[in-house]
């Protein structure tokens, strides 16, 4: 309903609907964005303390175990 107004509005004032709703889109797109990312860096790092607390590993075994563990994830991301 909201968008409906402003567009009505815009069409009445003669501003181009184009590229002020591309812009909208744009900014909306972003937001979307940057919303995934982060979702995405949260679920990484909750799956990374599920791996940590159903491991036991020894200091040496940890010292090992996560720097191949960093580099699968980044891979696979």
């Amino acid at each position: 309903m909201k968008r409906f107004l402003v567009v009505i509005l815009m069409a009445a004032v003669g501003i181009p609907l184009e590229s002020t709703l591309s812009a909208q889109e744009n900014s909306s797109a972003k937001s979307i964005d940057q919303e995934m990312q982060l979702l995405r860096k949260d679920l990484r790092s909750l799956r990374k303390q599920i791996v940590a607390a159903n491991l036991s590993l020894t200091d040496t075994e940890a010292q090992a175990f996560w720097p191949v563990y960093d580099q699968y994830v980044a891979e696979v991301t």
